[in-house]
């Protein structure tokens, strides 16, 4: 707490698993950037949002599309991607969220997500 320099933490994972399915996503932050990957939206197939909450705190400007953010954007990807792995390995097993280790998982095909995906007629 003395050193403001000091970090607790390099990156930091945000799970949001509960409510309804349009708003269910995995995100990533790390130094003011944010990443985070949305499988599942009414009609949508995943898609991807990198921000950078230094300039852009309200998240307005989606910057996955931007070339010039591509080194940002394959960094946050790539802890993501260590991050499900975790989230895979530690997760409780019989808990209920073993569906999301596909749904969060963003290499699975759309095709195999949708299965797994609650829509209130499939319940």
């Amino acid at each position: 707490l003395e050193n403001s320099e000091n970090s607790v933490k390099e990156d930091q994972l945000f799970i949001q698993a509960w409510g309804e399915e349009a708003v269910q996503s995995l995100a990533v932050i790390q130094n003011g950037m944010k990443y985070i990957y949305w499988y599942y939206g009414e009609g949508m197939e995943p898609a991807e949002e990198l921000y950078d909450l230094n300039e852009d705190c309200l998240e307005m400007t989606n910057l996955a599309s931007d070339p010039s953010m591509n080194d940002n954007l394959e960094d946050m990807r790539a802890r993501y991607d260590r991050y499900m792995e975790e989230w895979k390995s530690e997760r409780v097993t019989g808990s209920g969220y073993e569906r999301y280790d596909v749904l969060f998982d963003r290499h699975i095909p759309w095709e195999e997500k949708v299965p797994l995906i609650k829509v209130k007629d499939r319940e």
